[in-house]
């Protein structure tokens, strides 16, 4: 009786949760992989005759802080978003996490501003604080709704998204930024 596999349908609740998961873990990604493109349009180096786009005086060492503290932030949320999610529930706290992170990003340009890279890295830091559970939070949902004889398959796919949010962040990254460089208008980066 043991070795009894529950028979599951086909296509259910649990592959639309495996689809948001991924599109939660995709776009968790991909605002945790363009800043580096994006500072390339940012920043001196940016030698585009284009008057509308606003360029910083930042150092190579403030570049590297800026795309570092993303990761102060993410690592220190690792384990306490995983146990966070088993106690309020996995739903929430990816909502929390990705909706926290997204008005982070809006608020980017304003932040940089008025507050320049070290405004910049306190909104990388807590990005980092918010998207450091988005894995555990994931991990914790799978395992809870996914049938045993799918656990792997809906595990990968939904983590699949890392993949996919990295190799879009710089596709779309260097779209975005190539008429910038270019001296044509385009859309400020949103972080």
């Amino acid at each position: 009786m043991a070795d009894r596999i529950d028979k599951v349908p086909v296509l259910g609740i649990r592959h639309l949760q495996t689809a948001l998961l991924f599109i939660a873990v995709f776009f968790a990604n991909f605002t945790e992989r363009n800043v580096p493109i994006a500072l390339v349009a940012m920043t001196v180096e940016n030698t585009s005759s284009n008057s509308d786009v606003e360029t910083f005086d930042w150092s190579p060492r403030s570049k590297q802080l800026i795309i570092s503290s993303f990761y102060w932030g993410y690592v220190v949320t690792l384990i306490p978003g995983g146990l966070l999610s088993k106690k309020f529930g996995s739903k929430l706290m990816l909502f929390i996490s990705i909706l926290t992170s997204t008005i982070l990003s809006l608020i980017t340009p304003i932040i940089i501003s008025n507050a320049g890279w070290k405004g910049f890295c306190c909104i990388r830091v807590f990005q980092g604080l918010m998207q450091g559970m988005v894995i555990p939070i994931v991990m914790e949902h799978v395992t809870k709704w996914s049938p045993q004889s799918e656990l792997t398959l809906h595990t990968s796919l939904s983590l699949s998204g890392v993949d996919c949010g990295t190799i879009a962040a710089m596709g779309l990254g260097v779209l975005l930024v190539g008429p910038i460089m270019d001296g044509q208008q385009s859309h400020t980066l949103q972080e």
